[in-house]
């Protein structure tokens, strides 16, 4: 990756909203000394086919906070950390990536020096959930359909499963979840 500094990692299954400024999400970084960066992270609630809800309310700090969890949806990594992160992915045994996040602060605290993740309250992305053929922004989805996407979900989770044994056993690692507390805040 020679010649860049970062890397913008944006799913497909994201919308961005009208926040959403990547020099501002450079500028964060920066200032807060991060190694990755993510906008906050809204969902489409898709049992009730609600629009979206976001985690903001009691307790979030004006601005963001530091964690050891961010989800793979919409992030901005350094160099360093995106090539650790890029280590924990594996086609073969985990095709969707699921869990990849989950373990990324673990894993990655161990090869990345001064590692530390951040969540801006500033800016937010949509995260739908479940991303049908037409995408459209906020999905009406019927049961038959909602109901094939939890299957699909399981078969994912198993997949991940094999992946984690897989780190265990051939690469002598076992993997942690990170978890979202709010550490500190970010200015």
């Amino acid at each position: 990756m020679a010649g860049y500094s970062h890397v913008l990692v944006i799913r497909d299954n994201v919308v961005l909203d009208s926040s959403f400024d990547v020099y501002t999400l450079l500028q964060i970084m920066k200032r807060n000394h991060l190694s990755v960066v993510s906008p906050e992270i809204c969902t489409v609630d898709m049992d009730n086919n609600s629009s979206s809800i976001c985690g903001t309310g009691k307790g979030i700090e004006e601005g963001g906070y530091t964690t050891h969890y961010i989800p793979l949806l919409a992030s901005m990594y350094s160099i360093e950390a995106w090539g650790c992160q890029w280590d924990l992915f594996d086609p073969g045994l985990n095709p969707s990536g699921w869990g990849c996040d989950r373990y990324f602060y673990h894993y990655c605290s161990q090869q990345v020096q001064d590692l530390r993740l951040g969540i801006t309250t500033k800016q937010h992305v949509t995260h739908l959930s479940y991303l049908p053929k037409d995408r459209p922004s906020y999905p009406t989805i019927p049961d038959d359909e909602r109901f094939r996407w939890r299957l699909r979900q399981k078969s994912i989770k198993e997949q991940a499963k094999t992946w984690l044994e897989h780190f265990r056993s051939e690469r002598g690692v076992t993997l942690e979840r990170g978890k979202p507390d709010r550490l500190e805040s970010l200015v």
